[in-house]
């Protein structure tokens, strides 16, 4: 009896395994199924979008900015109310390349939205769209203000430590009672906005600061490249001095230095048709050409403007140590200016004689010149040139553009000194120096609206003669879903102030369902325990015989 009791004890043992791992593979891939159901639902730390703000308000737009721990793709759904966000948008950035891209710091414009309305929306990282604990953040535009100040653009430029361009950085601009301004530097590190288009915090207005002696507080958001501070004063924001990442710079002490026009050997005086200092414009009495260009260099120490006493032409006000320029009438006759801010200072009273005959032929380049466009660019043959001309690399000639802030490149040689201007509706205008590497790029600061505009490119060549490129370009209007490759997400409930969100609150498919875990170790398992379970009765049946 003992040996018939271990023998069938031993023919058992394989039925009760079976039964065990049966069970074990049941139960094994129920919790294999919930992880991956619950893998789906939760969004990655690492895609969490984080310090998102809301700048440059407007009646028609704002931008929406982040950044995440790991390069991931960034876009913006948003809907009017709180109802449906049935809009997408991309990063600035994937709209001018048209193609989607992965960053750690996230820049989105919003582009025709209605004034003094609130919009809901989500932010989408990676293949999820965030909301703050199943609520959508919300912004509200600022109302329709007549009589918009004079531009007021200010730029400068973000290095690494190393001292090489930083790109693809958010540059975020305050001044007290000032709205937020925000710009994204270009591959070289530029940027530029313009500060004059901030509201009163209430966004009923346009805001009032001193445009000499206001204080800037600038804050760089690099994502991985780091972050950086610096202060400076009004009027020294065009340019602002370089900054570097991963420092802390106070540029106030600069407000006492000379003047860029006073240092500079060769510089921008030396560019001027007209210079200004002492309260005095030089040389009163100027002979052009029907249309020509004349730059104006400020070198005194408040701003000034020339302006045709009949407004045939004006310079805007330009800030001491600033540069400005005017575009001649085409009609020959003799045109009388003044200084806007003190019309009746017979000091600042001159003439321009615009002649019948014509100036010599413009450098007109195109992108045609030194290749095909970015073709050369990219190339490697990014030097400065030797002959002194300037290529004006992007946009093409009556190009067709999906942006409405396109990047202008400049190429010429290093240290040259050029005025970009787009006129549109509400011209745009900055003076640039060409980088180290041969190349600049600009950006409006303001949205461009959809039709044809034009971009003039002004410098002086080597035998000192003032040359001009003109191209014209036309921005599409934009379409409610920008990227079609992005997905199509539910919109979430709205809540009343944005903050960053800490999950997901929608699954991440198109269809809004999450999708079922795999099946493949549950079906092996159970197989498995078939198997043995069978062959365990198999056993037993023939110990029984």
């Amino acid at each position: 009896m003992p040996v018939f009791n271990k023998s069938m004890t031993a023919k058992r043992i394989p039925t009760i395994l079976g039964v065990v791992v049966l069970i074990a593979g049941v139960i094994g891939g129920v919790i294999l199924v919930g992880q991956r159901q619950g893998f789906s639902l939760r969004a990655s730390p690492t895609a969490v979008p984080k310090q998102v703000k809301v700048t440059n308000v407007s009646e028609k737009g704002a931008v929406i900015s982040w950044i995440t721990d790991t390069n991931v793709s960034g876009f913006v759904k948003y809907g009017e109310g709180n109802g449906n966000q049935n809009k997408t948008q991309g990063d600035d950035r994937d709209r001018k390349a048209g193609t989607q891209g992965k960053y750690t710091t996230h820049y989105v414009t919003l582009e025709d939205l209605k004034p003094n309305t609130t919009y809901s929306f989500g932010i989408g990282s990676g293949s999820k769209v965030y909301t703050e604990d199943g609520k959508s953040y919300t912004l509200k535009t600022a109302i329709v203000t007549t009589n918009p100040p004079k531009a007021d653009t200010i730029s400068g430029k973000v290095k690494l430590a190393a001292g090489q361009a930083a790109p693809g950085v958010i540059v975020y601009v305050d001044v007290d009672g000032l709205t937020t301004m925000s710009a994204l530097s270009t591959q070289q590190g530029n940027w530029n906005l313009t500060l004059s288009n901030a509201r009163t915090t209430d966004l009923l207005k346009y805001a009032a600061y001193d445009r000499e002696k206001a204080k800037l507080t600038i804050f760089v958001q690099g994502g991985d490249l780091g972050t950086a501070t610096a202060t400076t004063l009004s009027a020294n924001d065009s340019p602002v001095a370089d900054i570097t990442l991963g420092q802390n710079q106070d540029f106030l002490a600069a407000s006492n230095a000379a003047s860029p026009i006073a240092t500079q050997s060769g510089g921008l005086a030396n560019l001027a048709g007209i210079t200004i200092k002492d309260n005095q414009v030089s040389p009163a009495e100027l002979s052009a050409n029907p249309g020509e260009v004349v730059s104006i260099a400020n070198a005194d120490t408040v701003p000034h403007t020339v302006t045709g006493k009949s407004k045939e032409f004006d310079s805007g006000t330009i800030s001491p140590g600033g540069m400005g320029s005017i575009i001649l009438p085409l009609t020959p006759g003799d045109y009388a200016f003044v200084d806007s801010t003190q019309p009746t200072v017979v000091t600042m009273m001159g003439v321009i004689k615009v002649q019948s005959q014509t100036a010599p032929a413009p450098a007109t380049a195109t992108a045609q010149t030194d290749g095909s466009g970015f073709a050369d660019l990219l190339s490697g043959d990014q030097g400065a040139t030797v002959s002194g001309a300037v290529t004006l690399l992007n946009p093409g000639n009556e190009e067709n553009i999906a942006t409405a802030t396109p990047e202008i490149l400049v190429k010429g040689p290093v240290g040259k000194q050029i005025k970009i201007s787009v006129h549109s509706d509400n011209p745009q205008t900055d003076s640039l120096t060409i980088d180290s590497d041969g190349v600049v790029g600009w950006t409006p600061p303001e949205g461009l609206s959809p039709g044809e505009h034009e971009v003039t490119i002004e410098y002086e060549d080597e035998q000192g003669i003032l040359r001009k490129i003109v191209r014209k370009f036309t921005v599409l209007a934009a379409t409610s879903e920008v990227m079609d490759e992005l997905p199509a997400f539910t919109a979430s409930p709205s809540a009343q102030t944005p903050t960053p969100s800490k999950r997901s609150t929608m699954p991440a498919t198109e269809s809004g369902i999450p999708e079922p875990g795999g099946t493949l170790p549950t079906m092996l398992l159970l197989a498995m325990g078939f198997l043995l379970f069978s062959g365990g009765i198999v056993l037993q049946l023939k110990g029984n015989r």
